[in-house]
């Protein structure tokens, strides 16, 4: 994987391991490869921890703490699995969305929940929503669920938002039964919003957030001068990615940005003819500090 994550062979690389050896062996391969500027961390793992520098548990650590970092500083409202089920019994319960990608929705999902990844939300919401039904966006933890109700808010959706605390896990530690096998997908419930609306709002949101566009050509520049990593991904599904672009779910690009976005300081630039994702993808971005750029159309 290193080509993709790695591409520009002069780039810097920082080798850990668990103090085995493995870091001098692979640092072996790399330079053979063409990678040449390799470093490796004395001891590993042990060590640094000897060394009382912190360490991190589990997957997808940065994107997750960012997850925390946006609720913190957007105060984006969340609901508590006790409220939401009281909320569902009532007569007019809010619309809930599952954010993740259709796979993670049909293994389980929350009762009643419809699929919506949260790359796709500005595309499919309002629809024909009602402007006084509410709306709760719910991952499996936690992550995804701010960051979709985060975008609902970006992109000015009307209507009362609210991110399930704890996601599915929460609503199981209360007492609730998930959904196994559910098969919602938005596009059977909800009809998608205007296309030009959808793309109006795409445009607010890149200029009130200062989103940057390229051209063609100023990206062949860019490759052609191979001072700065740049990665170029196809965040929409209609069309074949260009020559050059790796295809990545813009809610997975988001959630999963370390297996990704592997080198600090490089450009990401995004492609998608219907816009809306790309905006998205490149709004959460910017707000980690990675240079995102959406690939203009001619």
């Amino acid at each position: 994987e290193i080509a993709a994550k790695v591409p520009l062979r002069g780039t810097d690389l920082l080798l850990i391991d668990g103090g085995d050896g493995v870091a001098e062996r692979a640092g072996k391969l790399l330079s053979a490869a063409g990678w040449q500027r390799i470093a490796i961390v004395t001891g590993g793992i042990p060590a640094w921890e000897a060394a009382g520098l912190p360490l991190f548990k589990g997957v997808h650590t940065f994107s997750k703490a960012f997850g925390e970092w946006v609720q913190e500083h957007f105060q984006t409202p969340e609901i508590t699995p006790a409220e939401l089920h009281t909320r569902l019994a009532s007569p007019s319960p809010p619309l809930l969305i599952d954010g993740r990608p259709f796979a993670e929705h049909h293994a389980f999902t929350l009762p009643g929940a419809v699929n919506c990844p949260n790359a796709d939300l500005a595309q499919y919401l309002p629809g024909d929503l009602p402007p006084e039904r509410e709306v709760v966006v719910h991952c499996a933890g936690r992550t995804r669920s701010i960051i979709g109700a985060q975008t609902l808010r970006d992109f000015g959706l009307p209507h009362a938002v609210y991110a399930l605390r704890d996601g599915t896990q929460g609503w199981e530690l209360a007492g609730h039964s998930r959904e196994i096998g559910a098969a919602r997908p938005i596009a059977g419930a909800t009809p998608p919003a205007a296309p030009q609306a959808a793309r109006e709002r795409a445009l607010q949101v890149m200029a009130r957030e200062g989103i940057g566009t390229v051209t063609q050509a100023t990206l062949l520049r860019w490759l052609r001068e191979g001072r700065q990593t740049v990665y170029r991904f196809d965040v929409g599904d209609d069309t074949d990615p260009p020559p050059g672009f790796a295809r990545v779910d813009g809610t997975t690009l988001i959630q999963q940005t370390d297996q990704y976005v592997a080198v600090r300081g490089a450009r990401v630039v995004l492609h998608d003819p219907v816009l809306v994702r790309a905006v998205f993808a490149a709004l959460w971005l910017c707000r980690m500090g990675i240079a995102a750029f959406v690939l203009e159309h001619s």
